[in-house]
């Protein structure tokens, strides 16, 4: 009756996060970048899968998981910096208007078009100062 408090989704996502990425970097003691990199992809993509199949989420929905999984990430001793790549990437994953611009997801730059040959006379022109009329 009430499915807009129904939170069962979210904490499941949440506790699904939680676990993929300790299982992909058990040992927050050794910063190896290999295994936080790949664990971060792996949360990534399940944040991906989930808003695929599910209906858009509130902000305090988006809010709550990331907050449990940096909390939980955070008392499980992975450096800070892995947790907030972490939780920023779920934030964007779960976000409908803003996508991450990282090296792997970012597309690949257009090459320049070939530009027209411009006129001698109007191709290097000084910009003019602006200058203020006297009453």
């Amino acid at each position: 009756m009430f499915s807009f408090f129904d939170m069962r989704a979210i904490n499941a996502l949440t506790q699904q996060l939680i676990n993929d990425f300790i299982a992909a970097y058990p040992d927050p003691a050794v910063k190896n970048s290999k295994d936080a990199g790949r664990a971060i992809a792996t949360v990534e993509k399940q944040v991906l899968q989930f808003v695929a199949t599910k209906p858009r989420l509130g902000i305090y929905r988006k809010a709550k998981c990331a907050n449990a999984v940096k909390w939980a990430l955070q008392n499980g001793g992975y450096p800070q910096e892995t947790v907030d790549e972490v939780v920023k990437r779920i934030l964007y994953g779960l976000s409908d208007k803003i996508k991450p611009t990282t090296p792997q997801s970012a597309p690949a730059a257009a090459p320049a078009p070939e530009q027209a040959a411009i006129p001698a006379s109007k191709a290097a022109r000084p910009a003019k100062s602006p200058t203020r009329k006297k009453k």
